[in-house]
């Protein structure tokens, strides 16, 4: 992909569709059975088998407080801090491949549930405002170590 164009990923979280540089994700999967963990956090769901490894589980419906659309999820599994971690979302939409030029700044001053805007653009595709997600961001330096320890632990 060329520097001037990404590709985007686009997905819903309760209300929110949400995109994210293809080339930050792993893999996409269906639900898989979830494995059972202490729950430091609401949005912790649990881990699932990924390539013969644990992984941490997260529910971005639970962490930004909003309703989830589906009972059937899917699962993009993402890098955090050298960590895979997947990112429970009520359904994985399209891939777009558009112009950086296309994508507005994000006004930081929008935030969910927290005090960091965990988005840095915003996208406009097929009629849908879609929000550009820093993986990054999602979780606070707290909520990354102590995700890093469940992950040690299992």
């Amino acid at each position: 992909m060329s520097p001037e164009r990404i590709e985007i990923l686009t997905f819903k979280a309760g209300e929110y569709f949400i995109g994210i540089d293809i080339e930050e994700v792993v893999e996409i999967i269906n639900f898989p059975k979830m494995l059972p963990i202490e729950k430091d956090f609401p949005f912790l769901e649990g881990e699932i088998r990924f390539r013969d490894e644990n992984i941490p589980v997260i529910s971005l419906s639970k962490k930004w407080e909003v309703l989830s659309s589906r009972d059937r999820n899917s699962i993009i599994i993402v890098i955090i801090e050298k960590n895979l971690v997947g990112i429970l979302v009520d359904s994985v939409d399209e891939i777009f491949n558009v112009f950086m030029k296309e994508l507005l700044g994000f006004p930081g001053s929008i935030k969910l549930r927290s005090n960091v805007s965990v988005f840095w653009a915003v996208a406009y595709l097929k009629k849908n405002i879609v929000l550009m997600l820093d993986k990054d961001r999602i979780l606070t330096e707290q909520e990354k170590k102590i995700l890093k320890d469940i992950k040690g632990g299992s």
